[in-house]
């Protein structure tokens, strides 16, 4: 499977009695589903680039907000609960001037990964701009978020992020 020169991928096709058993007709409809494969292949690839952040893999502000209307939308709807948490890493300008703006990368990245391994599936988590994040979480009023939230908070307070000899460590609100 080709795109754009490189390989991403390959499709194999046998038979299991005889070896030599495909003519022309049919390698040109594999290589036509080969053609098609590709390209949905990185239609998804940029669709995926298109939608998050590069830096901490989760979501972007344009994805977030499109999500944000349509699960608006359909709580709506349903009369569903729906909530949304603004979480902020505290001092995290002082971080930057202090330990330099790769250290601050390393944060963001870390707080990312960390936050979303403590989230259900389908809760939505995304890089809102610079040190804010935001998260929708559907089906889930108010209580339930200001759970899900001081969860999060404990989660980031005990993390750590090495770096050379001293461990960072940040809070967020």
């Amino acid at each position: 499977l080709l795109s754009n020169g490189r390989v991403i991928g390959v499709l194999t096709l046998t038979h299991g009695t005889r070896a030599g058993v495909f003519g022309e007709r049919d390698l040109a409809q594999l290589n036509l589903l080969a053609t098609n494969v590709s390209m949905n292949i990185e239609n998804t690839r940029l669709y995926e680039l298109s939608v998050s952040d590069g830096l901490t893999q989760l979501y972007n502000r344009r994805y977030f907000d499109k999500r944000f209307a349509e699960e608006l939308s359909y709580a709506r709807r349903f009369r569903e609960a729906v909530s949304l948490c603004m979480i902020d890493i505290d001092l995290f300008k002082s971080l930057n001037d202090a330990h330099g703006h790769q250290t601050g990368d390393l944060v963001l990245s870390r707080l990312a990964s960390t936050m979303k391994e403590n989230l259900r599936d389908y809760d939505i988590l995304a890089r809102y701009g610079g040190e804010e994040f935001a998260l929708i979480a559907p089906n889930t009023p108010k209580r339930g978020a200001s759970v899900v939230a001081d969860r999060l908070r404990q989660v980031v307070e005990r993390l750590t992020v090495p770096r050379g000899v001293e461990d960072l460590h940040v809070t967020v609100s």
